[in-house]
């Protein structure tokens, strides 16, 4: 590994696919309250030549959601509240700054099968709600509708569990289409009020769109990474916890930030 990295447009993605591969109870629900942030002076070119860039922070307070409509349907939601972006000014640029609402996904999840073989097909839309215009790219949003459709499988015994997927993003505005898929394997530990988990993710652009690249790396076109992540979930009360998380990618990655992405969360599992 050489740099570490997640960027907000891909928070939904990496950091919140959870259960993925069966759906919440009729009438349970889990719910997350997240502070991400992301700090350094290195990007990622269109090259995945790691390049040096003005020192910046990006920050975001999201929460995301699911709930069981039925015990095969679950309600799945995605919302930045807050995304916060700044840049410190240096030979590279000026001083620049922009915080607003960021692009909201919404979407369910299906479970064709629960039982030997737990399979489910998740089907989300993002909504293009967050900020595009900005004049020094500190985007909160990418100002494209898009659709993700996501197979995914799992199994799990006693303490530890084992779920995957694969989905495929259909963009627009030029956007280039892509190939998304993750593996999660989890352990249960101190009679089950410590779950940790280790998490593959990635982002594979088919390069079929035009759209431009962004200077700051965030919500660029023709994004790629493969990103382990290590999570650790600990139950303070039997339905109440906190999460603490880290992300990294390899030196394959393409237009995005090249530094860590660091996260703390409240969760609830009612």
């Amino acid at each position: 590994m050489k740099h570490l990295l997640v960027t907000f447009s891909l928070l939904f993605t990496v950091i919140n696919a959870n259960g993925q591969a069966w759906t919440k109870e009729k009438g349970k629900s889990f719910l997350k309250l997240d502070f991400t942030s992301i700090t350094g002076n290195k990007l990622f070119n269109d090259k995945s030549e790691v390049v040096d860039f003005q020192d910046y922070s990006f920050n975001t307070v999201s929460f995301y959601g699911e709930y069981g409509i039925t015990n095969k349907i679950t309600a799945v939601g995605y919302i930045p509240l807050l995304q916060s972006n700044s840049l410190k000014a240096s030979a590279l640029g000026q001083k620049a700054s922009n915080a607003g609402f960021g692009d909201v996904d919404l979407g369910f999840r299906y479970a064709i099968s629960k039982e030997k073989f737990p399979l489910a097909v998740t089907v989300m839309f993002g909504i293009p709600s967050g900020d595009n215009k900005d004049a020094n790219q500190l985007y909160t949003g990418d100002g494209e509708f898009n659709q993700i459709v996501k197979l995914a499988s799992g199994v799990g015994k006693g303490n530890w569990w084992l779920q995957g997927g694969v989905g495929f993003n259909n963009r627009s505005k030029d956007y280039s289409d892509e190939i998304r898929f993750d593996a999660e394997f989890g352990y249960k530990f101190l009679q089950n009020k410590l779950l940790a988990m280790l998490k593959f993710s990635g982002v594979s652009p088919m390069d079929n769109g035009k759209a431009p690249l962004t200077r700051t790396g965030l919500f660029s076109n023709n994004v790629a990474y493969f990103s382990p992540a290590v999570e650790l979930m600990y139950y303070i009360k039997p339905k109440f916890g906190i999460a603490l998380r880290g992300a990294g990618a390899g030196a394959t990655s393409r237009n995005i930030q090249a530094t860590p992405s660091l996260s703390f969360a409240f969760f609830a599992d009612l």
